[in-house]
């Protein structure tokens, strides 16, 4: 017992050791890919020093492209506008006049409320500090670089991907373009990655600034992915690029919803179904938000992705669970009919948190709070599969979707990086959709094969209660067809006995009367003969009570016969003789035929195996012609066969009036009569039911051939004993 135990022990710590290791592959391939993909999307930039706050940028002209990342470096100017710079306030050579930072580094995760560990503050004297716009939260603020080209270079181009805000970019004091922030909703089918031609002066310098305004309630205002300097636009790639990936999202999406609402009438478990929809659906509403297909201003962008983050992991945590709730498992475990909503309400209180008690998050980055859950409800999930969960053919999928579901919270978090302009994120999700399409697409030919498997059988089952429904309309119909035939025959046997015993009465009253009126006058001969007819008389209606009782106690009971080993040869021979000492006087004849040296023993009751052939003797002795043959015959069939394959077959066949065709199956029924039976010959119609009766208690068959005017035989097989 205990090394079955063992056994299974091993094999569950085996089924749930297996999809551990898988998913520990498919988070290095994940982490691998992302790796890949940074390096990709910064292949051929390089980032180049300063010196004395300028970038000098030297190539050979037509030779070497320019791929210059501009992630420090920077000036940062509080409180610019693009008003005060358009007016020719802030100019590079002016720096002085202002209290600034100098060697400003991009910040992903903090935007300008983290300039670098380099930076310092120059100009102290100056307020550096970022002060909203009276009435509003918003405030403003001027990066600034300065890069030294070669001489007679051509146009060039600067690429900002991440701008929380909005403002304008200007060359040398022109401006070159505007940054839309989304300080209202619209549409925009543009990639939030934008490119501003940028051409260098007489002097072959590039005085780049980039005047934003933000939202001081945003944990990360202004550039938060640090712009690139190129000598190619690779704006149109990246457009087509992100933008036919969206679309191919969402077509996936649509599909699977207009499918998915088809399904959820066939699925018994629809809350897995409606979690995968709210998961899709949030997703594409955050990517159409983050990639700026849809525009909405900045402290709404904020509040929506942050909430959108916090829901897709709390649902992700119940499409974990509920991939493996069974009623089993919930009756185990209570906890698991309320760990969904528990984590649901840790969300809730985080979101609380963050957009209500600022005075207790305004240090906190949304992100620290945003992965702390989830590493909670992935740590929680393994746990629960691990040791809570039995385990199952959903573990390794579970598995899966942990691993793509935490790279996608990763990466909605840092989403700086990208593949050909398409954030990771997205890339990951993908996959984790797809992984949820799996499951539901097994699911799906699961369920059809059951639904198939029972249809078929329901199928069978239909043919099969219709075949024995109709077997039974048949025997119905055929009992029916019996009793009425039953019935007619009951009412001419009791018509027959009524005759039969009103004759013997009427003849034992009027002897009884005439020996009464006589009194002394009649001779003793003639009374002797008148109570001779009354005994014959009161015998034949005692054999017609006999015969009814007779059949009704065999019928109902089987304890009425006594078995014993009985010689058929001795019983034939016996009746012979007695039926031949009665024929003696008459024309008719009896011949007999059995074998000389065998007993053709067979298991019986003697006393009613020898009323069968005295039926059928005497049967035949009365529906036979004055001159006429009746044969007994008996023999052993499969005599070199083992005993118990053995038959003992007897024979009783006659040269008489035979029997019509039509109503040779039905001579065995009670009370049955042939038609052409004759009036003088009196009868029940018992014997032969009484004969089949007694067969059948013996296990025994009988078959009769009859031919009307050439006779009737009557062929009995029995098991022989020895």
């Amino acid at each position: 017992m205990s090394q079955r135990k063992n056994i299974i022990l091993d094999t569950k710590k085996k089924q749930r050791i297996l999809p551990l290791l898988l998913m520990l592959f498919f988070t290095l391939s994940f982490i691998l890919i992302s790796n890949i993909a940074e390096r990709f999307d910064n292949m051929g930039l390089h980032s180049i020093p300063n010196k004395n706050g300028i970038k000098a940028v030297f190539h050979k002209e037509g030779v070497e492209d320019i791929n210059i990342l501009l992630d420090d470096g920077w000036y940062f100017v509080p409180n610019v506008t693009c008003a005060s710079y358009e007016a020719g306030d802030y100019r590079f050579t002016q720096l002085y006049n202002y209290a600034y930072y100098e060697n400003v580094s991009i910040s992903k995760e903090y935007g300008w409320n983290d300039l670098g560990k380099d930076s310092s503050l120059v100009n102290i004297y100056g307020n550096p500090d970022l002060t909203p716009v009276e009435g509003t939260h918003f405030v403003s603020a001027m990066y600034m670089t300065r890069i030294v080209l070669v001489p007679n270079t051509d146009t060039i181009y600067l690429h900002l991907d991440e701008i929380n805000g909005h403002g304008k970019v200007y060359c040398n004091g022109r401006e070159v373009g505007a940054i839309d922030g989304g300080d209202k909703i619209k549409l925009d089918i543009s990639h939030s990655s934008k490119s501003y031609p940028v051409r260098s002066n007489s002097n072959s310098i590039l005085d780049i600034s980039i005047i934003v305004e933000s939202d001081s309630r945003i944990a990360n205002p202004g550039m938060t992915v640090s712009p690139s300097l190129t000598s190619n636009n690779d704006e149109s790639k990246f457009l087509v690029a992100g933008s036919i990936w969206f679309s191919f999202q969402i077509i996936i999406f649509f599909t699977c919803l207009l499918g998915g609402f088809i399904l959820v009438r066939t699925f018994a478990n629809r809350q897995n179904l409606y979690i995968a929809f709210a998961l899709e659906s949030l997703y594409l509403v955050y990517t159409a938000i983050d990639n700026r297909f849809v525009m909405v201003p900045l402290i709404a962008k904020a509040i929506i992705c942050q909430s959108i983050i916090v829901a897709l992991i709390v649902l992700s945590y119940g499409f974990i669970s509920y991939l493996f709730n069974t009623k089993e498992n919930t009756e185990k475990h209570k906890i698991l009919k309320h760990d969904f909503i528990i984590v649901s309400l840790i969300g809730i209180l985080i979101l609380v948190m963050e957009f209500t008690l600022r005075k207790v998050t305004a240090g906190l980055y949304p992100a620290v709070s945003t992965l702390t859950l989830m590493t909670f409800t992935v740590i929680a999930s393994v746990i629960k599969i691990c040791f809570v969960y039995e385990p199952s053919k959903n573990t390794s999928i579970a598995f899966i979707f942990i691993a793509a579901y935490m790279h996608t919270i990763i990466y909605m978090i840092n989403r700086s990086t990208t593949l050909l302009g398409i954030k990771m994120y997205t890339i990951y999700f993908v996959i984790l959709f797809f992984v949820i399409l799996f499951v539901y697409t097994r699911s799906y030919v699961k369920q059809y094969n059951e639904l198939s498997n029972i249809s078929t059988r329901l199928q069978y089952l239909l043919k099969e209660k219709t075949q024995h429904i109709s077997e039974i309309n048949k025997d119905l119909y055929a009992t029916n067809k019996k009793l009425l035939e039953n019935e007619e025959a009951r009412k001419n046997v009791l018509s027959n006995v009524s005759h039969d015993l009103r004759t013997p009465i009427t003849a034992i009253r009027g002897y009884a009367e005439l020996i009464l009126s006589s009194g002394a006058n009649m001779k003793p001969e003639q009374v002797n003969n008148y109570l001779g007819n009354i005994v014959k008389r009161s015998n034949q209606i005692e054999r017609i009570v006999s015969d009814i009782v007779e059949l009704t106690r065999m019928e109902s009971s089987a304890n009425e016969f006594q078995f014993m080993d009985v010689s058929m040869a001795e019983l034939l021979d016996e009746l012979y003789m007695m039926y031949e000492s009665d024929i003696r006087d008459t024309q008719k004849k009896m011949e007999i035929d059995l074998p000389d040296t065998d007993l053709l023993m067979v298991k019986a009751d003697p006393k009613k195996i020898s009323r069968v052939f005295e039926n059928l003797i005497s049967n035949a002795i009365n529906y036979t012609y004055d001159e006429a043959l009746i044969k007994i015959q008996g023999y052993r069939e499969g005599a070199d066969l083992p005993v118990s394959e053995q038959k003992v077959h007897i024979i009783i066949s006659d040269n008489g009036i035979g029997i019509p065709q039509e109503e040779l199956d039905k001579v065995f029924d009670r009370f049955y009569r042939a038609k052409n039976s004759g009036k003088n010959i009196k009868g029940t119609g018992l014997g032969l039911s009484i004969v089949k009766t007694i067969l059948d208690h013996h296990d025994a068959s009988i078959t009769v051939n009859s031919t009307l005017g050439s006779g009737t035989e009557f062929h009995i097989v029995m098991n022989a004993t020895y």
